[in-house]
């Protein structure tokens, strides 16, 4: 069977960080802090720090602008100058970087917790991302076109948990992952974690 870590301690310069395993009634797997907030710094509530407008919802129903016929909207639709800096909404590592023949120039990006997120129509790509790269929360990885299928500038932002598409702004809730029937059993086992941490970096120190 595959090993888990069931506590860890983060060191970066000066600072460190407590992560804990959290297993979920559906059997996904979490990493949170002890706090129970999602180890990665909360998602930005925008890929853009300037905008128009929400020009399209999420939506499993609409009338394609060029199409038009009814397909769904699985993200949000940006209204945005063109050339418009858009930036990763969290750390991640770049899944994608290619051309869709509907979302023009695609970036997705693979966050922490079976996350991932997406950027089409951009008008071009940041010229240090890479597949494979890691890049940071507010990172700037390309700028806002109408690439693909789109009949002005625009970001299509995608947020994903566990390969599927839910309403972006559910991002605002993401700081959280417990829902109230978590929160005892979290607290009493992320207590029995932190002991047998403390416990194992002790035996380190012998």
């Amino acid at each position: 069977s595959q090993s888990r870590y069931i506590a860890v301690e983060i060191i970066y310069g000066n600072k460190s960080e407590k992560v804990v395993l959290h297993e979920k009634a559906s059997g996904e797997n979490l990493y949170l802090t002890p706090t129970g907030r999602f180890f990665e710094a909360d998602f930005l509530r925008s890929p853009l720090k300037s905008f128009k407008r929400i020009s399209s919802k999420f939506s499993n129903s609409r009338i394609h602008p060029i199409l038009e016929e009814k397909r769904s909207h699985k993200g949000l639709d940006y209204a945005a100058k063109l050339g418009t800096e858009v930036r990763a909404v969290a750390d991640g590592k770049v899944l994608v970087k290619n051309y869709s023949e509907s979302f023009g120039n695609l970036i997705a990006i693979a966050h922490t917790n079976n996350i991932e997120t997406r950027y089409g129509h951009l008008l071009k790509f940041s010229s240090n991302i890479r597949v494979g790269d890691q890049v940071k929360k507010g990172e700037i990885i390309g700028y806002v076109g109408m690439t693909g299928l789109a009949t002005a500038p625009h970001l299509h932002f995608e947020f994903l948990e566990n390969g599927k598409q839910v309403d972006p702004r559910k991002m605002a809730s993401m700081s959280y992952a417990l829902d109230s029937n978590e929160k005892n059993e979290f607290v009493n086992t992320t207590t029995q974690y932190l002991k047998a941490l403390e416990e194992f970096k002790d035996l380190e120190k012998l």
